[in-house]
């Protein structure tokens, strides 16, 4: 059976968080080191929630989403963010991706986002494009710190946008015109 389940990162039961951690080993080897935390994911403040999809007891699928209230061309905005956006290998290209983003995207407008912003591999852009998120090729989002502040276009990395709140829509423009900092910690990016 097919379930696909919503977690506050705190509240996520042990045996689906020991699942998730080792999805995320394997996709993502060099972020795991000696005195790290390996959960959660995302620290508090960033309210972190894990959509969870799973066959049977098996997690195949995670993705987490996180908030928080950025400045940004003059205005404030509640800014949403993807990460930890995982599929386990043998269960890739049969629409799980699809289903836990579209759910986490559901999340964002539920809760009142005003923007949508991450980032990803070019190879995974076409995934986010199909659906509805658009690439911001002049508005990179700019993490870290603000004294160690760094760029996902330096890294290689596309920036996807969404704008779900009419006062975004309206500033599109303008949101769309300048790098987004959202100061997450140093190294850290979403």
């Amino acid at each position: 059976m097919t379930r696909l389940r919503r977690y506050a990162q705190a509240d996520c039961p042990e045996a689906i968080r020991a699942q998730i951690i080792q999805l995320m080993r394997l996709e993502w080897p060099a972020s795991f080191r000696p005195g790290v935390p390996e959960w959660p994911t995302e620290a508090a403040e960033l309210n972190p929630v894990s959509f969870v999809l799973s066959i049977s007891d098996l997690v195949v699928c995670h993705a987490a989403v996180v908030s928080k209230s950025i400045a940004h061309v003059g205005s404030q905005y509640l800014a949403f963010g993807i990460c930890a956006m995982v599929t386990a290998p043998k269960f890739r290209r049969r629409g799980f991706g699809r289903l836990v983003f579209e759910a986490a995207t559901k999340y964002m407008e539920q809760e009142r986002a005003d923007i949508g912003v991450f980032t990803c591999d070019e190879a995974l852009q076409r995934f986010y494009e199909c659906s509805g998120w658009s690439v911001s090729t002049r508005a990179p989002l700019i993490g870290g710190t603000k004294k160690k502040p760094f760029r996902s276009d330096e890294l290689g990395k596309v920036t996807l946008l969404n704008l779900f709140s009419d006062r975004a829509r309206a500033a599109r423009k303008a949101i769309v015109s300048a790098p987004i900092q959202i100061e997450l910690g140093e190294g850290k990016l979403w």
